[in-house]
Parts: structure tokens; C-alpha cells; sequence
């Protein structure tokens, strides 16, 4: 008797700790997380619905697509349904009520007792009506207990794939609002270089009728004219491809006008690079990292449950029945109460079973977290060297420019003047062309790093 009564005590107990640990950690969440609708696309509020454009900066952008992407509202809708999720398990440990009202008939049938002394005895069986009302409590459940855990893990990772989602719009605007940018200076440099071009085949037009130069010159000046006039065409079609896109990722409307109010040289100046270098870089941090933590905390709970499958489950209820018809012979009692425990004795082997391979899924969850970490160690120098990398190649590039700038204007007026050949200015227009390009390219892989290395730093 003494060891019955201290493993019910165990028990229950445990049942308690279990379902006060579960609940306690889900209260902070009830005070944050009490929404009545879930998030949905919001009006737009600016100009461009009375057809003005929309003017941002890098961050207003950033701020914009915060608030209005679509695929970011979908990932906060899935934060929702997790608290959502997390009380429904919490509601197997709310103790439960239910009300039901019957009705039967017999038909107006007597039943027959028999009888004494030649005389009948019959009972007559009336129509009878009732009202019933039961509560009932479980008591312990270990599945249930550990439910409320994995509800409130899973709140925590929807919460960390937020918070990832946020870093990543946020990474990809960036680097949207950088590639518009990259697009409209090309635009404007082959538009520059075009226009020069064009007075210089004017003016070599000029000497040719004069007898100072021959067609072949304006002829090769002429081709050279047409291919940057094509390229300006590819270029104009690339601008709203990118615009596009930007928008998108905005959560804008693709007809609404927007005007990005920042350059180049803006974002170039917005940050030192050599101060992001020297950042240092928490693992903790990363929603990467706490995330397969989590994954690995999911598995622990996990083996519980399996665990729990041995375990006895108890509960208790309680029915009041009221009489609204009474039948002539009534021996049903107006309160019943009782407890309930059932125990797992021989399932098979499938409990056994079920709890090795959650064991596995446990072994293979440590495995993955430490393949994370080292791929995350892996990537934050990578995006170090990218940076620096990136960094030396733009200062370079920069010189580049200014030489080939240099090269070219000197080679164009001693064009006019008769010295250089049509065949020195193409190649050197060319070769100011290509200078630009590679310019504008160690731009982009400075900026990109930097947003990258940003990212990973949680700056």
C-alpha cells in the first residue's frame, strides 16, 4: 500500500511540474502575441496612388519593403498560426465542459412484469427528457506535456525564420536598389559616350567633304555609333526589368512611379569598410545557428514524447444530470464523479521503436548543428576576404578610370586635330567602355559584399 501510494504521488507530481514548466513559458508569448487578425496587405499610403512617384532612399527602401512585402507578411501570418498552435496544445491541460440535452419516446409501450394472483403488472415507460452537463480534467498526459513544449519551440523557430526572413529582405532590396542604380550609370555613360561620338562623326562627315579625312574614318566612327545605340536600347529594357523587380521585392505596385533618391557614391560613403572588417562576429547570434538549436531542442522533446508513451495517463470528470421528464422508475443518480488512469502494458514493440528512432533523429540533430557551425565559421571568412578583396579592386578600378579617361580624351582631340586615326579612337572609346564596365562591376562586388558581410555580422 505504502508503494502504491508514493508512485502516485510520483505521478502526479510529475505531471504537475511538467504542465507548470509548460505553461509558464508560454505566458511571456500570450502578452505579445494576442492578434485578432492575422497580417494582411495594406493600402497604399503614398503619392504614387494620385500619381506621384514614391521617392526612397537605401533605407526608406529597406523600411518600405518591411512593412509592404508580401512574402514577409506571409512569414509573420506563420508566427500567428504558431502561437495558434502552441494554445491549442496548452487547451489539452484547460479542463473541458460540455452540455447535451436529450429527448426519448417509447411509443406509449408498457412493459410487462409479469404477474401475481391472475392479475397483470404492467409498467408504463413515459417519454423521458434530460439535461446533462460534464466537466473533465486531465490530471497528467505526458504526450500533452510535452505538446505544450513542442508548441512553444515552434513558435520560436517561426519567430527565428522571421527574423531570418527580415535579413534576408532586407539583404535583397539592397542589393536590388544597388542594381538599378549600377543600370542607370551605364545608361548614362553609353548615352555620354554615344553623344560624343556622334559629334565626332559630324565633324569627320565635315573633313571628309573637305578632303581632309576619308569615309572609311566616318564610316568606322558610324559602326561604332550604331552598336552603342543598341546597346543603350538593351540597357533601357534592363533598367525596367531591375525597376521592376525592385518593386516587387517593395511590395509596390509594378505601375506605381518610384524614384530612388540616393547614387553610388552615396552608398560607397555610407559605411566604412575597414571598421565592418574589424566587427566581430557572434555565432549566438545568427538565426541560422539558434535555429537548427532549436531543431536540436525539437529532437530532445521529441525522445520525451516517445518516452511519455510508457507513461499512464490520468483524468478526472464530473456529470450533474437533470431530470426534465421523469420516468416512473428512475435510478439515475443527479452527480457522478471519477478518476481515470490508463496504462500502456504491450504495444508491440512499437513504443520501444518509436523512442530509438527519435534517439537517431536526436544523434542526427547535434550532427547537423555542428556541421552548421562550421559552415558558418567557413562563410564569415569568406565575406571577410570577399569584402577586402572587393575593397582593393574598386580603389584599383577607381585609378583605372581616371587613367583611361585621361587616355581617351587625349587620344579624341588628337583625332581632330589629324594625328590618331579612326581606328586609335574606336579602340580607345573601346577600351574607355570596358574601364567603366569593370568599374561599375568592382562597385557592384564591393557593395554586395558589404551587404553580405552585414548580414552575417547582424549589423
Amino acid at each position: 500500500m505504502k508503494y502504491r501510494m508514493n508512485a502516485r504521488l510520483f505521478w502526479l507530481a510529475l505531471g504537475l511540474g511538467l504542465c507548470a514548466n509548460a505553461c509558464g513559458q508560454t505566458a511571456d508569448a500570450h502578452k505579445h502575441y494576442a492578434p485578432k487578425y492575422a497580417y494582411r496587405v495594406e493600402a497604399q499610403t503614398h503619392d504614387s496612388a494620385n500619381g506621384g512617384a514614391l521617392q526612397l532612399s537605401l533605407d526608406e527602401a529597406v523600411d518600405y519593403a518591411l512593412t509592404h512585402n508580401k512574402n514577409l507578411l506571409q512569414t509573420k501570418n506563420d508566427v500567428l498560426k504558431a502561437v495558434y498552435s502552441k494554445r491549442e496544445a496548452i487547451a489539452n491541460y484547460i479542463p473541458q465542459a460540455s452540455a447535451s440535452v436529450d429527448f426519448n419516446t417509447y411509443f406509449n409501450k408498457k412493459m410487462d412484469m409479469g404477474g401475481a394472483f391472475g392479475r397483470p403488472m404492467e409498467i408504463s415507460m413515459p417519454n423521458t427528457s434530460s439535461l446533462n452537463a460534464t466537466a473533465s480534467q486531465v490530471v497528467f498526459n505526458g504526450n500533452a506535456m510535452v505538446g505544450i513544449m513542442l508548441g512553444k519551440i515552434g513558435q520560436a523557430m517561426a519567430e527565428i525564420n522571421e527574423e531570418n526572413a527580415e535579413l534576408t529582405l532586407v539583404n535583397t532590396v539592397s542589393t536590388n536598389y544597388l542594381l538599378v542604380l549600377l543600370t542607370k550609370a551605364n545608361y548614362d555613360i553609353l548615352t555620354r559616350n554615344l553623344n560624343d561620338l556622334k559629334d565626332l562623326v559630324k565633324k569627320t562627315q565635315a573633313m571628309v567633304q573637305a578632303g581632309a579625312m576619308e569615309q572609311t574614318d566616318a564610316d568606322q566612327l558610324q559602326v561604332q555609333v550604331n552598336l552603342l545605340e543598341n546597346m543603350l536600347k538593351n540597357t533601357e529594357r534592363s533598367i525596367e526589368l531591375v525597376n521592376n523587380t525592385l518593386k516587387i521585392e517593395l511590395g509596390m505596385n509594378v505601375a506605381d512611379e518610384l524614384v530612388l533618391t540616393q547614387s553610388l557614391d552615396d552608398l560607397i560613403a555610407a559605411q566604412n569598410d575597414l571598421v565592418l572588417l574589424s566587427l566581430p562576429y557572434d555565432m549566438e547570434a545568427d538565426p541560422t545557428y539558434r535555429l537548427v538549436e532549436k531543431s536540436e531542442e525539437m529532437a530532445e522533446k521529441q525522445k520525451l514524447m516517445a518516452v511519455m508513451n510508457f507513461v499512464p495517463t490520468i483524468a478526472g470528470f464530473y456529470q450533474y444530470t437533470y431530470q426534465i421528464l421523469k420516468p416512473e422508475f428512475n435510478m439515475q443518480p443527479n452527480h457522478i464523479a471519477g478518476v481515470s488512469a490508463t496504462v500502456p502494458l504491450f504495444s508491440g514493440l512499437a513504443n520501444t521503436n518509436k523512442h530509438r528512432q527519435a534517439r537517431i533523429d536526436l544523434y542526427n540533430a547535434q550532427l547537423q548543428k555542428d556541421l552548421v557551425k562550421d559552415q558558418l565559421r567557413t562563410q564569415e571568412k569568406q565575406m571577410r576576404f570577399n569584402l577586402s578583396t572587393a575593397l582593393e579592386q574598386y580603389n584599383t578600378q577607381k585609378l583605372n578610370i581616371e587613367v583611361a579617361d585621361r587616355v581617351f580624351k587625349s587620344i579624341q582631340l588628337k583625332y581632330e586635330q589629324g594625328v590618331k586615326s579612326s581606328m586609335d579612337l574606336t579602340n580607345a572609346n573601346s577600351d574607355y567602355l570596358q574601364a567603366y564596365s569593370d568599374y561599375l562591376s568592382a562597385i557592384s562586388q564591393l557593395l554586395e559584399a558589404r551587404f553580405n558581410l552585414k548580414r552575417i555580422l547582424y549589423f
